[in-house]
């Protein structure tokens, strides 16, 4: 086991030093490389992106070479109760969706499918996330593992924003869940990590900053799938759900990254699948942070989470692993807060000052006046709906010209008030006009609803009225509620 285990962790290394090079050196070749756009992409000139090859090839050697020898290795593996065929079945089939994307971009959709299917491959030969020993755990757990694959694989596929990033961090990760499977002495866990340690830090040598290969897709992707899977078997040796967390933990940069991502897009009104560049490395550098300096910064966050991670695993049956976990979460809060995103500080003034109430109190509101302006059905009566929505939200008074008719209703003194005015052009040169006091607030989104509601239920009555133009002169004006002859 010793032996296999040395030869495992120095083939891999020397594999990648030699692979990458010349993976790197061929795709530079062809120019099959990834531009910048001083956006989103860091680096300053073309680079080849499909370093993920020489990730897997070197991996899949190192295992070869293994069985070649005589070190039993395909004995032992035969022996072990998870089917390690079908778990490299599974890596193999998420390396050609991400090598498909960097060559040829697939939809998001087409990326997703491909790593669902091989999340229900790796489901079949063994990788089970489990929470509960129970009837409603079993069924549950099928679920869970494809989400748990699937969001593993993306988290590392965005977090691959910056010179040596995602495979630091994979570094970082797989030594915790080597770590992990020593102290639990889970053997096939440690062979399955020994090489990929190596691997990546052989790759390292090229991709730290600044790198001349990247991971792509086919690197990102399948490094948090394998990961993913490796972090399965990990937890399938807790005995309760707080030793759960620990591969959480120890994928917790990646994982918070992704999540801050979907819920920034969610709130934003963005597709989810939209890139950008608000990720966790893209506000450090924005802060000043040079490429470098942000990446170790990282990856020391890692290792506290890596040491995290190790001591629920140790103390999961104790207080400590789970005051761990509470200390780990109110540090990672504060940590998102230093990155001082503009969604969630708006998020934040909603739920917790008056503004939230403000805002519930204004859109009932307008639910009410938008529902009696529907029910209007002549110009004179909705002119009632819009005067009582002058002094509900407090205009100083309003003025309607449609077909020939002038509405008015103004304080006297309007001339001598300073007040701004907001206008809703009509066709055939009707409109409609607000006025408004300097000293009033009034939000943007309430400016926007009223004319809305305004405007639509307008068109709607003049339209079937058939009452489509409008005089040169008003036929009458109607001051309040008085009609006068003009």
């Amino acid at each position: 086991m010793l032996a296999l285990t040395l030869f495992l962790a120095i083939s891999s290394i020397l594999l990648s030093l030699l692979l990458t090079p010349i993976i790197r050196d061929e795709f530079l070749r062809r120019g099959w490389v990834d531009e910048p756009d001083l956006v989103r992409k860091t680096h300053t000139t073309p680079v080849p992106r499909i370093g993920g090859l020489a990730i897997f090839a070197a991996y899949v050697f190192t295992f070869l070479l293994a069985l070649a020898l005589p070190f039993g290795t395909a004995e032992y593996f035969q022996k072990l109760p998870t089917n390690v065929s079908g778990i490299t079945l599974a890596i193999t089939i998420v390396f050609l969706v991400g090598l498909l994307d960097d060559l040829i971009n697939l939809k998001p959709w087409q990326k997703a499918l491909g790593i669902t299917v091989a999340a229900g491959v790796a489901f079949q030969s063994g990788v089970k996330v489990q929470f509960f020993n129970s009837e409603w755990g079993v069924y549950l757990a099928l679920p869970i593992t494809i989400l748990w694959l699937v969001g593993c694989s993306n988290a590392f596929n965005l977090i691959d924003g910056m010179d040596g990033l995602a495979a630091g961090i994979g570094v970082v990760s797989t030594v915790t869940m080597l770590i992990a499977a020593i102290s639990q002495q889970n053997s096939m866990l440690v062979l399955l990590t020994v090489p990929l340690v190596g691997v990546l830090f052989g790759f390292l040598r090229y991709n730290f900053n600044p790198a001349s290969v990247f991971l792509g897709d086919c690197g990102s992707l399948t490094l948090g799938f394998t990961l993913a899977c490796f972090g399965a078997l990990w937890s399938q040796k807790a005995a309760t759900l707080l030793g759960l967390t620990a591969p959480l933990l120890a994928l917790s940069i990646p994982i918070a990254d992704v999540a801050l991502a979907i819920l920034r897009r969610y709130l934003r009104n963005q597709p989810i699948f939209q890139g950008d560049a608000a990720h966790i490395h893209h506000r450090l550098l924005r802060r000043g942070m040079t490429v470098r300096h942000a990446t170790l910064m990282l990856y020391g966050v890692c290792a506290l989470a890596a040491v995290a991670s190790l001591v629920v695993t140790t103390f999961q049956q104790k207080t400590l692993g789970g005051i761990v976990v509470i200390a780990f979460g109110i540090a990672v809060l504060a940590a998102i807060q230093q990155l001082k995103y503009t969604e969630f500080s708006v998020v934040r003034q909603l739920l917790f000052t008056n503004n939230f109430r403000r805002y519930v109190d204004t859109h009932t509101r307008f639910a009410g006046f938008e529902e009696k302006m529907e029910a209007a059905q002549t110009v004179g009566a909705l002119w009632d709906v819009i005067r009582e929505g002058v002094r509900q939200f407090h205009f100083l008074g309003a003025r309607l010209s449609v077909d020939g008719v002038v509405y008015e209703d103004l304080p006297a003194n309007l001339n001598q008030t300073q007040h701004w005015q907001l206008r809703i052009p009509l066709p055939e040169s009707q409109h409609a006009n607000f006025y408004r006091s300097f000293g009033e607030e009034i939000s943007p989104l309430m400016i926007n609803v009223f004319v809305v509601a305004i405007e639509t239920n307008l068109r709607r009555i003049t339209t079937q009225q058939g009452n489509l133009g409008s005089l040169d002169y008003p036929k009458k004006i109607v001051i309040g509620a008085q009609a006068k002859q003009a």
